[in-house]
């Protein structure tokens, strides 16, 4: 199909719209992006459920148990020094998310667990350490802005401990008889040349190992920030869409703030933090009604015959959808809704804005 109506420049303007659309299906319906979208969704839902529990310690355990699956996905995922992507497994990037969207969880479920973080020290210096090691294994799977100008260095780390596994395994199979008489007496100078080289060599490792856990914490500093997002925000806080977490009665269909709010708005509820701003007229005749003791009625949203929803910071397909949902479920199709946002996100997009080379952090 999109070949058919893709041939002409005239037939590619007018169908691009179900040129689009096809496109869409021929990714989602390709086998190994549906096989790794649902292991990502199952490990979400997982999240969900464990974030659900009691204490933070299997949160905390579980999103370690992704990060080391991840790294070991990287590892052995390699070819010719190009990641190749398995079928129905998580990437590191993949697991960067998940933890990110456990952090959120873990702030709206165990908000006094630690005393910076939702997760108590010791769940949180496994979480740190997982990190560590899976960037020291494997640096190319974590090409992300955090370690921008340490990527050469851990590189170079993971080159020189390949070799030396390399020169261990070719010298156990040197036999003794392979040496020479005349070599005795080198033998001291050789264990002193080699002590100075470990030296330095641990000193470098552990001057690496220092810099990357500077990093890492950094970005547990950030998971901090989006863990408290619930508690700095006032309508969320107060919870106010609390009651309209599961619209569906499937405890893993939880839909978007923007839903909620336009289900709240069309319904014409109160919505908690969503101030009104007048017009220089509107504010004219609203105090001439005043000085006669007449108040004027606060306006409702659901009145109007247009509804502008402008994101910043970018919307996403989802919002979009879940958007029009809400618009169908209210029964108003006497109301136009207009969507937009500073720039239409994608996956891609939003790990770019998170930790990529576009974030702030």
């Amino acid at each position: 199909m999109v070949k058919a109506l893709a041939k002409t420049q005239s037939s590619l303007l007018r169908n691009k719209g179900i040129i689009q659309l096809a496109a869409a299906a021929l990714v989602a319906l390709d086998e190994s992006n549906s096989a790794r979208w649902e292991a990502f969704i199952s490990a979400e839902k997982i999240l969900n459920v464990v974030s659900a529990g009691e204490t933070s310690q299997s949160l905390a355990a579980q999103i370690g148990d992704l990060i080391n699956k991840s790294a070991l996905v990287g590892l052995h995922g390699q070819k010719n020094g190009k990641l190749e992507a398995s079928q129905g497994l998580l990437s590191f990037q993949d697991a960067l998310l998940l933890m990110i969207s456990g952090y959120i969880l873990a702030g709206e479920n165990f908000p006094t667990s630690g005393s910076e973080g939702p997760f108590s020290w010791q769940e949180e210096q496994l979480l740190k350490d997982s990190i560590v090691e899976a960037i020291l294994e494997n640096p190319s799977i974590a090409k992300l802005k955090f370690l921008h100008g340490l990527m050469d260095e851990l590189e170079t780390n993971l080159r020189k401990i390949k070799s030396e596994d390399s020169k261990e395994t070719s010298s156990d199979q040197i036999d003794i008889d392979d040496f020479d008489d005349d070599e005795w007496g080198k033998w001291g100078d050789e264990d002193v040349d080699n002590k100075d080289n470990s030296k330095e060599q641990v000193y470098g490792d552990m001057q690496l190992k220092l810099e990357l856990r500077d990093r890492v914490d950094s970005l547990f500093k950030f998971l901090h920030k989006l863990s408290s997002l619930k508690s700095r925000n006032i309508p969320l806080k107060d919870g106010a869409f609390s009651a309209e977490n599961n619209f569906s009665g499937d405890p893993y269909a939880s839909r978007g703030l923007l839903y909620k709010l336009l289900t709240r708005i069309l319904s014409k509820n109160d919505v908690p933090g969503l101030e009104y701003h007048s017009s220089t007229v509107g504010q004219l005749f609203k105090s001439g009604f005043r000085r006669f003791g007449l108040r004027q009625a606060k306006p409702s949203l659901a009145d109007q015959n247009i509804i502008l929803v402008f994101v910043i910071g970018g919307i996403n397909g989802v919002e979009v959808r879940e958007a029009q949902e809400a618009f169908s479920e209210s029964g108003r199709p006497d109301i136009e809704l207009i969507l937009g946002g500073t720039t239409l996100l994608t996956p891609d997009d939003m790990l770019d804005l998170l930790l990529g080379k576009s974030s702030y952090f």
